[in-house]
């Protein structure tokens, strides 16, 4: 019996362990912009001007968004997240738009 208690004892030290080591990284940023539950980027007006009527067929995403205007930025969150919706969201006047919408 005496090595059942010690189990238990064990098995309660490593679980209140292992709790306060949990961390939630990106689920609660409050640095992100997020906007419907997508990932804000803000870009310069003429990477959102090319972006708005959207990619054509079989076309490179950097000729519509550079990488040195957070074009590497998004693209890195696209391939990290092929799922998640991604929003542009324009410095000067603010309009946002969808550069990719989301799939489940």
């Amino acid at each position: 019996m005496k090595t059942l208690t010690k189990f238990k004892q064990q098995a309660e030290e490593t679980i209140t362990e292992m709790d306060a080591s949990t961390t939630t990284a990106d689920v609660a940023n409050p640095d992100v912009p997020m906007f419907a539950g997508a990932r804000v980027f803000q870009v310069p007006t003429n990477v959102f001007v090319n972006a708005r009527l959207g990619k054509k067929k079989y076309a490179k995403w950097y000729n519509y968004v550079d990488e040195d205007n957070g074009g590497a930025e998004i693209r890195e969150y696209g391939i990290k997240n092929p799922k998640a919706p991604i929003v542009l969201q324009d410095q000067a006047s603010g309009a946002m738009m969808y550069l990719r919408y989301g799939r489940s």
